[in-house]
């Protein structure tokens, strides 16, 4: 999983559990109508309100994240009995809810999707600038309010086999990687092709740098080595096309027969994983680009271990939500202990991939 698809499963899953979260609110706040001053209702909706917040934050939805936090602070008040609920402020609570329903819904069609909660807000500003009168007046009766269902799907379920699958993945990477190979002699691309295949390597060949990033465009590759000065396009402008398209995901490492001190700063300043000077033995070579998988394979479970650490907080949270239906709780407890189990076993990987390059290094 590169950066730009970490982007997208952490907005999903935002976006899903979002939804989730305020179709259970529509049934606390018929509850709430009929009992204002139920403070386990009002905390079930404060925390509610949190994780919406923090998870907005989290995945890049700020402006969700800041409304819900305008939300949180009067149902705080409301909590702590600095503000006591009447009519009106009810009406506005339920206003409020209907929006962040109408952000998250928008949001889950087009993630740029923006809303104009200014409305909503100045009321909710006015509640809590408000003095807080109405513990002295007679509380006014409340109507309750029937809500429309959101029709909001329900959470899918945990894909375990595909998430072991990609712990496989990072440890076939180092026995099976694809390398795209960028020289304009061929006789460096069939050496190239020689040595990396008798490790098992498999090689795709390229004496222009244009023609390798049209194959770039619609094919992922573990590795890119590439000559640095050639005709045409350069190594260094070809790194950088490559870093524009994926975000620096795909380790690229150059090979010169006549580099100077300054075109290996240049190269490195560009971002490339290391140079190795020509002619070149082929233990060498196998070195550089093991080191150079394990620094991919390490970044990738990264990646990984950020999108699964972060549905394991939303899975703690909806534990606390579910804590009162066991059947639910138990099945969503085991769903956490999974994913945890995936991160550990994938943190594993890490640390073993970065003690052997330590290793390699010392001898």
């Amino acid at each position: 999983m590169d950066q730009i698809e970490f982007e997208k499963e952490l907005k999903r899953e935002c976006l899903l559990e979002a939804s989730e979260m305020l179709e259970e609110t529509e049934s606390l706040f018929l509850k709430l109508e009929k009992s204002p001053k139920d403070e386990d209702l009002l905390n079930k909706i404060f925390r509610l309100a949190h994780t919406i917040k923090g998870s907005g934050y989290a995945a890049g939805f700020n402006r969700l994240a800041e409304f819900a936090h305008v939300f949180e602070t009067l149902l705080a008040k409301l909590r702590t009995g600095e503000k006591t609920l009447n009519k009106d402020m009810m009406n506005t609570i339920l206003k409020a809810n209907d929006t962040l329903n109408q952000f998250v819904e928008g949001l889950k069609e087009d993630i740029d999707f923006e809303m104009d909660t200014n409305e909503v807000e100045k009321e909710i500003e006015g509640h809590l600038s408000a003095p807080n009168n109405a513990a002295s007046e007679p509380q006014k009766e409340l109507t309750p309010k029937v809500l429309p269902p959101s029709g909001t799907p329900k959470r899918e379920p945990m894909d375990f086999a595909a998430l072991n699958q990609k712990v496989k993945n990072f440890e076939e990477t180092m026995k099976s990687a694809t390398i795209l190979t960028l020289d304009d002699e061929p006789a460096i691309l069939e050496l190239l092709e020689i040595q990396l295949s008798s490790f098992g390597h498999k090689t795709v060949a390229f004496s222009d740098g244009v023609e390798a990033l049209l194959y770039l465009e619609s094919n992922k590759v573990d590795l890119i080595i590439s000559d640095i000065k050639m005709p045409g396009m350069d190594g260094i402008t070809f790194l950088k096309e490559v870093n524009k398209r994926d975000k620096g995901n795909t380790p690229l490492m150059f090979i010169s027969g006549a580099a100077n001190r300054l075109d290996v700063v240049h190269a490195l300043n560009a971002g490339a994983y290391n140079l190795l000077l020509k002619p070149f033995n082929e233990s060498i070579l196998i070195s550089y680009v093991t080191n150079a998988l394990r620094h991919k394979a390490t970044m990738d479970a990264m990646v990984e271990l950020s999108v699964l650490n972060f549905k394991a907080y939303l899975l703690a949270n909806r534990i606390i939500k579910v804590c009162s239906a066991s059947e639910e709780a138990d099945a969503t407890i085991k769903d956490l202990e999974q994913i945890l189990n995936v991160i550990s076993t994938l943190t594993n990987h890490m640390l073993a991939k970065e003690e052997r390059v330590e290793d390699d290094e010392v001898a």
